[in-house]
């Protein structure tokens, strides 16, 4: 993927001024040009009803996507382009089910078209850094969690070249599992 990507090539002018009216506002109460989200699962006795926990179950999926958007210049009109991109994967289980997980991630970067490159894998503008760990996680240890033994955790994230995600992004999802 090259970026900026364009979404909406070749923008009429109302909708460039509507862009320039509504996500170039300053003052705004966020940055406008932002989407972001965040969806989390977890196994827990406080959500076995929707969760299917079972005791000593733990596993844990996040999901935290951020994308900034702007216009782009092309041969014609402005287009709108993401410009930026993050994606953060969390997933945490039986060290068996996370080593599959795992080689799923690798096979699916290998026949996607990733090279590896630095600890990590490159494809156009986008670089994923998966991290294999064996329990606790880092934020586990902060927030006091514990998970069971013979757990581990796969964290995969995948960002724009160049975009170092502050600490505030990349705290955000672990701050909604809290």
């Amino acid at each position: 993927m090259e970026l900026p990507f364009i979404v909406v090539d070749q923008l009429t002018p109302q909708q460039e001024r509507d862009w320039h009216t509504f996500f170039g506002t300053e003052g705004a109460d966020r940055p406008r040009d932002i989407e972001e989200g965040i969806w989390r699962r977890t196994q827990e006795q406080a959500t076995a009803a929707q969760s299917h926990w079972r005791p000593g179950d733990a596993r844990r999926r996040m999901v935290h996507y951020r994308y900034r958007y702007g216009l782009a210049t092309t041969t014609g009109a402005p287009a709108l382009a993401l410009r930026q991109f993050y994606l953060y994967h969390h997933a945490a289980a039986p060290a068996e089910e996370i080593g599959a997980h795992w080689e799923t991630v690798r096979t699916a970067l290998r026949t996607g078209g990733w090279k590896p490159e630095d600890g990590g894998w490159v494809r156009g503008d986008l670089r994923a850094t998966p991290t294999l760990r064996s329990a606790p996680h880092p934020e586990d240890i902060r927030a006091r969690r514990t998970l069971p033994s013979g757990y581990a955790c796969l964290d995969v994230q995948i960002t724009s070249s160049g975009y170092v995600p502050p600490p505030a992004t990349r705290r955000r999802p672990w701050q909604v599992l809290a």
